[in-house]
């Protein structure tokens, strides 16, 4: 059963979308006129510390309100401040390291305390800025995906090569095309029916179920990618330097039954200490996102991670 968006979402924002802070250059809130973004505070935080920020990195198929709940299970567990965030994929890391730049500024934020979480595409994301910015100190994946090698190599790492090709072939005459004064072009990230969706196999219907049907579907989301966005993205390497973390510590939190569970297995291979693999048995990797046999245990795994490393 899914689990609903809980009572305890009660706070209220630093910042938002209609009320950007001032004389701050890394804040781009808005795209298209829609709402990407906000700072939430909890409204109550633990006394004996500054307060710790957790930036939360949010898949990039919705508006980061798909997953409000898990944001906000950790921030009622453990007074962390919890930063949203969801912006098109080929600008994420640098809009993250935007993000720590904001918040290391901000009264009642120990800069030292700032920890990073990504969850799906955007663990790769998260990884690939932790690695070169030292101000994160703490990194967490829940169903990580490098989403370059995703488009690569396919979710379960068996695509043939032919099927990039095909996708680069169509993103160079898109951008050509755009060039020549036609509208961007955009093709849907999701097969357009639930029988096209199973047929496709376990992910891409998993993933159908939770962002087009009322599980997770949200008015914002347009569920669509630009073409000029596919080179770029296959261009992208999200774990290549993970080496880099040590020695910050690292979790990585993936499911059983994840058909991604292999790229978060490599990346971990290549991760140095301090860092640990928590698996979360049967569960598959869209399971993560809201089902509460799977996430509470991720939640708890998560609260006692950041806990020991950012509330020293």
């Amino acid at each position: 059963m899914a689990v609903s968006e809980p009572e305890l979402l009660h706070q209220r924002p630093l910042f938002s979308a209609d009320q950007p802070p001032k004389n701050f250059p890394l804040n781009r809130i808005r795209q298209h006129g829609k709402i990407l973004r906000s700072i939430q505070q909890p409204k109550k935080t633990n006394d004996r510390i500054k307060q710790v920020i957790i930036e939360v990195a949010d898949g990039d198929a919705a508006p980061a309100a798909a997953i409000p709940w898990l944001n906000a299970c950790l921030e009622q567990q453990r007074g962390y401040s919890v930063r949203v965030q969801l912006e098109p994929q080929a600008k994420q890391r640098p809009l993250l390291t935007g993000h720590i730049s904001f918040l290391s500024i901000r009264d009642g934020i120990d800069s030292n305390r700032i920890g990073l979480l990504g969850i799906c595409a955007l663990g790769g994301y998260a990884v690939s800025a932790a690695a070169t910015d030292h101000r994160i100190k703490a990194v967490a994946t829940v169903s990580g995906v490098d989403i370059g090698r995703f488009f690569r190599e396919g979710c379960d790492g068996k695509q043939e090569p032919q099927v990039l090709q095909a996708l680069l072939d169509t993103a160079g005459k898109a951008r050509t095309a755009e060039a020549c004064g036609e509208a961007m072009q955009r093709f849907p990230i999701f097969p357009e029916s639930e029988a096209d969706a199973r047929q496709a196999g376990q992910y891409v219907y998993e993933g159908w179920q939770y962002y087009c049907t009322p599980r997770a579907a949200h008015p914002r989301s347009t569920r669509m990618m630009s073409w000029s966005s596919v080179d770029r993205i296959a261009a992208f390497n999200g774990f290549n330097l993970i080496h880099m973390i040590s020695p910050r510590p690292l979790l990585m939190i993936v499911g059983t039954k994840a058909d991604t569970r292999w790229m978060t297995e490599d990346a971990f291979a290549q991760a140095g200490e301090p860092k640990a693999l928590h698996w979360i048995d049967g569960a598959t990797h869209v399971d993560l996102y809201d089902k509460a046999e799977y996430v509470v245990p991720a939640v708890a795994k998560l609260s006692a991670f950041y806990r020991d490393q950012l509330g020293k």
